[in-house]
């Protein structure tokens, strides 16, 4: 999915897909961590897309939210279980290289962005748009990317108790000190050296 510049106005837009949306069934299964079967007759997961656009002099905004499930593996268990998640989008661009990441004022330009104009814990920066088209498969791609945990956990896997094995044999320091033999030849001085 692409958004063309003329697709940001000074008044907000709404833009919305769900699961019936190929392209967005495409990108959610290529997250999958088990690919889908192929003859599998189960209807895909329900997906949910809200994107809110306008543009703010140069910037162009992007917010919203994607809600759905990926297919991922428990690290506990292995088995295959669905992982709900609720991704955040939010991305600036500007084809003004004054305003943009890249430019050596760092996003100083006449165009200010503060607080007020976004949530006050994101820090935005703008990003350089070279074409008059946003591609949005990557922009979905990374915020599902954010929500997977390092080690996922079903439900069977968080209920896991962790048992710890201790070995009843106290440790014991080493009687030899394995760098003795290579600081033998080291020869010390107590003096100090004057500069």
């Amino acid at each position: 999915m692409r958004l063309h510049i003329r697709d940001f106005k000074e008044d907000e837009s709404h833009f919305v897909a769900n699961e019936t949306d190929k392209w967005l069934r495409d990108l959610i299964e290529k997250s999958d961590e088990v690919p889908p079967s192929p003859d599998s007759k189960k209807p895909f997961r329900t997906a949910a897309l809200n994107l809110s656009t306008r543009k703010v002099g140069d910037v162009l905004w992007i917010e919203g939210e994607l809600k759905s499930s990926v297919i991922l593996i428990c690290s506990a268990t292995g088995e295959e279980f669905e992982f709900p998640f609720s991704a955040k989008i939010r991305h600036l661009y500007s084809q003004n290289p004054e305003l943009t990441i890249n430019s050596d004022t760092k996003g100083q330009g006449k165009y200010q962005i503060g607080s007020n104009d976004w949530e006050a814990q994101w820090s935005p920066e703008i990003e350089p748009l070279v074409s008059n088209e946003v591609e949005m498969e990557p922009i979905i791609s990374e915020a599902i990317g954010l929500e997977i945990p390092m080690r996922p956990l079903s439900e069977a896997g968080r209920s896991m108790k962790e048992t710890v094995v201790l070995d009843e044999t106290p440790i014991k320091p080493p009687t030899h000190n394995p760098f003795s033999e290579l600081l033998k030849d080291v020869k010390v001085s107590s003096k100090k050296r004057d500069n």
